[in-house]
């Protein structure tokens, strides 16, 4: 008896030792690495959130009264260009119609664009120079040397001063004229 109790004691060690075994692992990592990408490309943008992109693009100016004609007339635009910009940029704009003119009107009797003044106004931090300019069939820049960054909001006054409109506008057709402003901005 003390013969199978011994082979018995040595049966379950080496079951014990050969289940023990088996069930050992490696242990878990206590480190890991990762590896992360990061890669730039270069844009400026006039964003989907501004003025002139949602909708809230038509200007217009009506001449009905002498008091129209006797006193500068104004239109502000809050926030009509939103730009982000990976490097610093410039907004350039002009004017288009039939010519130099606004489309509409007959023979000598049209409306220059130059009637028709811009000016950006903006309180984002370093907006650039922001000009003021006659409107014009050729690019010029509204705003120069502005530094990147996202998001930067730029109000737009559109203006024509009552020089203009008695100078330029009296004696023309009655009716409708028209022009589309086209802002490009470019970036160095």
């Amino acid at each position: 008896m003390k013969k199978q109790l011994i082979i018995g004691a040595l049966s379950f060690a080496a079951v014990l030792l050969v289940n023990t075994s088996a069930n050992a692992q490696t242990p878990d990592a206590l480190a890991g690495t990762a590896n992360v990408s990061i890669e730039l490309t270069k844009f400026s943008s006039i964003d989907t959130e501004s003025g002139i992109s949602s909708g809230d693009n038509s200007i217009e100016f009506l001449y009905d009264t002498p008091t129209a004609y006797n006193n500068i007339q104004e239109v502000t635009k809050t926030d009509h260009l939103i730009i982000t910009s990976a490097d610093d940029f410039t907004i350039k704009v002009k004017g288009t119609g039939t010519g130099t003119n606004f489309t509409g009107g007959s023979a000598g009797k049209e409306i220059p664009l130059n009637v028709l003044y811009l000016q950006a106004i903006s309180t984002a931090a370093d907006p650039g120079t922001m000009n003021e300019i006659q409107l014009s069939n050729s690019d010029q820049e509204l705003i120069a040397g502005a530094t990147l960054g996202a998001s930067k909001a730029y109000d737009v006054k559109y203006f024509i001063p009552a020089e203009k409109a008695t100078d330029v506008l009296l004696g023309k057709d009655a009716g409708n004229y028209t022009a589309t402003i086209t802002y490009t901005i470019t970036a160095p």
